[in-house]
């Protein structure tokens, strides 16, 4: 018998993974986390306050897109996708 994650266990397991694979692209940076290259987006560094605007709608552009492939997901419309499938549909962040 094959086991079917709940809707909850698999989102909370894409938001988790999804939130890692951030965090890794930022600190090639030497950013903590994306929360942190985020939190830059005011400051008064004009290069920091540019990545932390870019990591600001980066952010946004890869939650999105990763609820839109869970909702199909729990709609049935779509197979449960691997982690890497859904990484590579995600945005690049463009420093």
């Amino acid at each position: 018998v094959e086991y079917v994650p709940s809707e909850e266990e698999l989102q909370q397991y894409f938001e988790d993974a999804v939130e890692a694979y951030m965090d890794s692209v930022v600190q090639s940076r030497n950013y903590k986390n994306i929360h942190t290259a985020a939190s830059y987006c005011n400051s008064t560094n004009a290069k920091f306050r540019a990545e932390g605007i870019a990591c600001n709608k980066w952010r946004d552009d890869v939650w999105d897109k990763c609820y839109t492939i869970l909702a199909k997901v729990k709609a049935g419309t779509r197979p449960i996708p691997t982690l890497e499938e859904v990484i590579a549909e995600l945005p690049v962040l463009e420093w």
